[in-house]
């Protein structure tokens, strides 16, 4: 287990950058390369649909038995990334473009991120006293980093603490996608789980509403509101009630959560 303050933890997060690069962003890029997209819609858009490439590379590779091939698979497309974009690196300049940055969105997206962390960010997180749960259900909090375990040493997945029965009736594909991150690149798993990942997904939702408006040509106000209720979205709800004149009664969620978790 990696401790949150050490030098340990920070260096995996970097190991983690670099994975997300070879195994989300290399094969996506060169999957979107014959579209007419910008440098940052580039990174946004092939990272994106590299995950998901990702994702179903550990589910075939998985289910025939051939888990090694994931190697082969990081391989053979950063050879085919070096080569394709070698002779273009020559021939174009667009590493020198002038990068305009729109600052009300890049603080919209730096501020939605860290609200949505605030709530996951320290799960599992190691103290004195052992590891810190909070804000949400625990035991859905342990259940998904088990099941993320599993997927590390074996597909199909078991159930954790049931060895030899396979999980069913369960979504678990984004823990495949950060089992497959984990068993390749040896990364610590809670960290992947409620730190790294965590991060990465929140940044990439603002970055691909950005994207999503970019497309679409609907201009810069426009893709500033649209990034802020990506993130702000449904707490507003609870301020226009209350707005309106209605009774927003945080009582009653209170009560539901308690019963569904003694249920």
């Amino acid at each position: 287990m990696i401790e949150f303050f050490t030098i340990a933890f920070w260096f995996y997060f970097l190991v983690f950058v670099i994975a997300v690069f070879l195994a989300f962003f290399i094969p996506g890029d060169l999957l979107l390369r014959r579209l007419n997209f910008s440098l940052f819609q580039r990174i946004t858009l092939g990272t994106i649909v590299g995950m998901v490439l990702w994702g179903w590379q550990g589910f075939v590779f998985g289910y025939l038995n051939i888990r090694w091939f994931s190697y082969v698979y990081l391989i053979l497309f950063l050879i085919l990334w070096i080569s394709k974009y070698r002779l273009s690196f020559r021939q174009t300049h667009f590493l020198k473009r002038k990068i305009s940055f729109d600052w009300y969105l890049v603080s919209i997206i730096l501020f939605g991120a860290i609200l949505q962390l605030t709530s996951v960010w320290l799960t599992g997180v190691k103290t004195p006293e052992g590891l810190y749960f909070c804000c949400g259900n625990v035991a859905d909090s342990i259940l998904n980093i088990s099941v993320t375990h599993q997927l590390v040493n074996h597909y199909p997945p078991f159930e954790p603490g049931f060895y030899g029965r396979y999980i069913a009736n369960y979504h678990y594909w984004s823990s495949l996608v950060m089992g497959e991150l984990i068993r390749v690149f040896s990364l610590p798993l809670v960290s992947v789980n409620y730190q790294y990942m965590t991060v990465f997904i929140s940044l990439f939702l603002g970055l691909s509403a950005v994207v999503f408006g970019q497309i679409l040509g609907i201009g810069k106000v426009f893709s500033r509101w649209l990034v802020f209720f990506v993130y702000f979205g449904a707490d507003l709800v609870w301020f226009l009630v209350a707005i309106m004149g209605g009774v927003v009664n945080f009582l009653q969620c209170s009560r539901w959560k308690a019963d569904s978790n003694s249920w």
